[in-house]
């Protein structure tokens, strides 16, 4: 009879102790589990950003080889222009002037040209970029200027606002920031600045 009381008496610390290794066990699981996830949204988050950093290296190279068929077409232009007055000149020799009156309305109509291109939506979006980082002097990530102008434009992409910023380097500058693993890239807002403006009338 003693030794069946003891036996009694003991499964309850026994039961306390199986609970309490199944709730370890659990846990550990449960970590384990935490750490998985954390690792592949981790690798997510990687791929994504490389993905958007491809993507605006393929902008980048797109907008250049846009940029490039246009000033070519403008030199076409700018040279047929020239083959007529060349031919105007030999047949009327009191005109001598005009010619180059002609020449220089077409390298004027250049940046116009130009300006033409951006959009009534890229001009919104530069003045937005503008404001939210003239309150930011020390500069902001992209992702942290796009996280605020995707609630303006939630079609935006961070690609975009990149490619966008980096047509402007007068207006927009890309500095690095922090030291060895914590280093990032910054964007900062230069259109008040002396230098760049100087650059700019260049």
């Amino acid at each position: 009879m003693g030794v069946n009381e003891n036996e009694e008496d003991e499964a309850p610390a026994r039961m306390t102790h199986v609970d309490g290794l199944l709730q370890y066990l659990k846990e550990q699981n449960n970590d384990a589990h935490l750490a998985e996830k954390l690792m592949s949204r981790k690798q997510l988050m990687e791929s994504k950003r490389r993905q958007a950093e491809d993507e605006v290296k393929v902008r980048e190279l797109q907008a250049r080889l846009k940029t490039a068929n246009v000033v070519q077409a403008r030199l076409q232009h700018q040279k047929g222009d020239k083959d007529e007055v060349s031919g105007e000149e030999g047949a009327d020799p009191t005109g001598g002037g005009e010619p180059e009156e002609e020449q220089k309305v077409d390298t004027t109509e250049c940046p116009i040209f130009t300006t033409s291109m951006l959009t009534d939506r890229e001009a919104r979006l530069i003045g937005l970029i503008s404001t939210f980082l003239h309150v930011h002097p020390f500069g902001a990530g992209v992702d942290y200027v796009w996280s605020y102008l995707q609630k303006l434009d939630p079609t935006l992409r961070p690609g975009e606002v990149e490619l966008l910023m980096s047509r402007f380097p007068t207006v927009f500058r890309q500095e690095l920031s922090g030291i060895g693993a914590n280093m990032e890239r910054r964007w900062q807002f230069f259109g008040f600045n002396a230098t760049a403006t100087a650059a700019l009338t260049l």
